[in-house]
């Protein structure tokens, strides 16, 4: 029924999309839509700061490692204690 209200009026095409009152965003709604998409990155980025400092901190980890047995092997390949 609703539709069959709507069909008789002026302008309507059959999709609400094509009603004369639809022609786009309004300046409101894009700033609330950026809104939330610079607070949305805003705390993905704290998350992604803290992951790139561990990160940081396992490779250094790693790499002392790997230099500590790097010293070991030529050590032994030299025959000094």
């Amino acid at each position: 029924m609703a539709f069959n209200l709507l069909s008789n009026k002026k302008g309507f095409k059959g999709n609400i999309l094509n009603a004369p009152f639809s022609k786009g965003f309004i300046l409101v709604e894009i700033l609330i839509v950026i809104a939330i998409i610079g607070a949305l990155t805003a705390i993905a980025a704290s998350g992604i700061s803290a992951l790139v400092e561990t990160f940081k901190f396992k490779s250094t980890i790693r790499e002392i490692g790997n230099n500590g047995a790097g010293c070991e092997a030529e050590s032994i390949a030299r025959g000094v204690e």
